[in-house]
């Protein structure tokens, strides 16, 4: 459970948002400390004047209530990779002796969260886990729980002997579409299965785990001292025992140091990647994180491999930016692979995040810094630019309380971004290319605050200032083609993308429950077109909302069913592409709602990405996710929203955009014949 600090206002602050549990990553883990985890990109915020209360039961597969079941409810956060994020639990009880089940805790915000869940389990039986409603207060959940699998197995060590006392983790649970992972071992919640204790020969039985008649996954998961870190993936249909076969584990060792002076960066944090490809980019998410010592010195344990990258983060304050170094081959000997990290001095800008009207200071707003794509970078070489510009990608620094934050540039061109602590401001996008100079293209951002910077080697950069504009809340009412309220839809708006920066998650929704709709952070002058789905009775609206109306009539939408589109999909040759599953590993073919066209830059170094989008396999996956080609290679798509603007992509075995096309409500609408590789 979360413990709060004081705050004043709506929003409940916790201590989380800044302290978190570690995250347990593929490469391995580290131990620390409560008060020393890897910080947080945004801090947690609740609201305490509007708490949500969920209550229901707990039965077996007869009906029957299930006493002293455990039940916790929790919430999964957007995409980052620095750090991965684990979700948070945000209240646990226990059934009574009728089976149900009560508890009221401080709301979450949909800004920050990207689904909302509960699970459940008792002795003897397999854990269930239920999506809930963000935006609803008052949510009732009914648990039916299936008898429990054992699944059994054995472990041996590098020189094929069986391992006795070693724990063993379940790591994720896939059945059929979805999925649960855990949570860092000292904060699951206590309806997750417990970890299993291997015997004398090595044998393990993980129970709770239920009875599934869909396609899945089990994932365990090692982590112990004697070994490298070790996880294993097995389908749920396989009935055979599992083995777990573990290795010698490779030790990290080194040292983080000032480059000019050789000095200690103590209190650094890191992120240690083990990685079998030569690259010092993009693979943050893979990291093991630790923090080096006083003296700037570290250890870890993980797996061997062809290289080694590690990001270095140096404490705030101090005027070295983020670095990453290059990919160093592993040493052929088992021995400690020591490292020497030697971060080149920068750039110390103080600065300030406020409010453009009241001047106020804006705490928890996140600061990112952006090197500029220069051809030519004027104190510096291309190389330094480089491992600044991959260290610091995603890398988050919190405003303290008066809204000041500290940031280590490197001298010459860049970009400060802000991003803000709530959904009240006004945001706008642009794309990587603007950021970082290279002109419109690349993945979009979405940010509330941003400000060039061009220092000099030397320079004090002091009340460097980043505005951001509350922006104005539209609320309004959803209603059926009958005028009844809608009990369940989701309102699709570009400019919401929660507390990440880039158009990453697909989860950009805000949820609508009971036929209202709150829609924050809009720009008073500027008309708004939104999307809204209720993918469940088939209904939705493409409407332009105007803020000054909307704000002196609250706005009423009427939802129409929705329209479908029929498309021939042919090969090369232009033979039908005949009884093909869309959402295949050979080839995927899916329409997708397209919110904001952007400016294509073909100079750009990589596949520019045009459009922000929804894709319809994730808005219904019940009806898109499982969409094949009849003999014909005909294939139709549902849940369309009428007068909506839609794309037909192929992402594999090549990404290409095929077409365009609307629908009107309640009709099919034929593409033609579409060439897909």
């Amino acid at each position: 459970m979360i413990t709060p600090r004081v705050a004043t206002g709506s929003a409940l602050r916790c201590l989380i948002g800044r302290v978190v549990p570690i995250v347990m990553c593929m490469a391995g883990t580290v131990t620390a400390t409560a008060a020393d985890r890897f910080p947080w990109p945004f801090t947690l915020q609740f609201d305490q004047q509007a708490p949500t209360s969920v209550s229901g039961t707990v039965v077996n597969q007869d009906g029957q209530p299930i006493t002293n079941a455990n039940v916790a409810v929790f919430v999964e956060h957007p995409d980052f990779l620095v750090p991965v994020l684990s979700p948070t639990i945000l209240h646990q009880t226990v059934t009574d002796g009728d089976g149900r089940f009560s508890m009221t805790f401080a709301s979450p915000t949909p800004y920050q969260c990207s689904r909302f869940r509960a699970i459940a389990r008792q002795a003897n039986h397999g854990f269930c886990t239920m999506d809930l409603v963000l935006t609803n207060r008052e949510q009732t959940v009914h648990f039916r729980l299936r008898k429990e699998r054992t699944v059994r197995g054995r472990a041996i060590g590098p020189d094929g002997l069986a391992i006795a006392g070693l724990q063993i983790r379940l790591r994720s649970f896939r059945d059929g579409a979805a999925s649960t992972s855990l949570w860092p071992a000292d904060a699951a919640p206590a309806a997750w299965p417990k970890p299993a204790l291997t015997d004398n020969v090595g044998r393990f039985a993980m129970q709770g785990i239920p009875i599934s008649d869909q396609p899945g996954s089990i994932t365990f998961e090692v982590d112990d001292e004697r070994f490298a870190p070790h996880t294993t993936t097995v389908e749920t249909g396989v009935d055979e025992a599992v083995t777990l076969r573990l290795s010698d584990p490779g030790i990290v060792t080194g040292s983080v140091v000032q480059k000019d002076s050789g000095a200690p960066l103590g209190g650094c944090w890191l992120l240690v990647v083990p990685t079998d490809h030569q690259q010092a980019a993009d693979n943050q998410h893979q990291g093991i994180p630790v923090r080096a010592d006083s003296e700037g010195r570290f250890r870890v344990r993980c797996n061997q491999a062809k290289y080694l990258t590690v990001y270095a983060y140096p404490p705030e304050g101090a005027p070295y930016p983020a670095w990453v170094t290059d990919a160093r081959p592993w040493p052929d000997a088992k021995l400690p692979h020591d490292v020497r990290i030697e971060v080149p001095r920068g750039v110390l800008v103080r600065g300030k995040v406020i409010d453009a009207e009241s001047k106020m200071p804006i705490m928890d707003a996140g600061v990112e810094y952006w090197v500029a794509e220069a051809k030519h970078f004027p104190h510096v070489s291309r190389a330094v630019a480089k491992q600044t510009y991959w260290g610091a990608e995603y890398r988050r620094i919190l405003t303290r309380r008066d809204g000041t934050f500290e940031v280590a540039v490197i001298p010459g061109p860049g970009y400060l971004v802000a991003k803000a602590p709530d959904a009240t401001y006004v945001s706008r996008q642009i794309t990587h290319g603007e950021v970082t100079g290279e002109g419109p293209g690349g993945y979009f951002m979405n940010i509330e605050a941003a400000k060039s910077i061009n220092p000099k080697p030397g320079e004090k950069v002091v009340d460097f200032v980043l505005e951001m504009t509350q922006g104005v809340t539209i609320r309004g009412q959803v209603v059926g083609p009958d005028g009844k309220p809608i009990d369940q839809a989701v309102l699709l708006s570009k400019s919401f993308t929660r507390i990440q920066s880039v158009y990453w998650s697909s989860r950009r929704a805000l949820p609508i429950v009971n036929g209202r709709f709150e829609l924050p952070g809009c720009d008073p002058n500027q008309a708004r077109t939104v999307f809204i789905l209720d993918a469940t009775h088939q209904l939705g609206a493409t409407i332009t909302l105007h803020p000054k109306e909307a704000i002196n009539k609250e706005p009423v939408i009427r939802l129409e069913p929705c329209g479908s589109a029929v498309v021939q999909l042919v090969d090369k040759n232009r033979m039908p592409v005949a009884n093909q599953q869309l959402l295949g590993s050979t080839m995927i073919v899916r329409p997708d709602l397209i919110g904001l066209e952007g400016v294509v830059n073909a100079s750009y170094g990589f596949q520019p990405v045009r459009h922000v989008f929804w894709a319809m396999s994730i808005l219904d996956p019940s009806r898109h996710k499982s969409l094949s080609t009849d003999k014909n290679g005909f294939v139709t798509f549902p849940t369309l929203i009428p007068g909506a603007p839609y794309k037909l992509i192929q992402i594999a075995p090549s990404q290409q955009e095929l077409l365009d096309f609307k629908v009107e409500s309640g009709l099919e609408h034929s593409l033609g014949t579409v060439t897909v590789e």
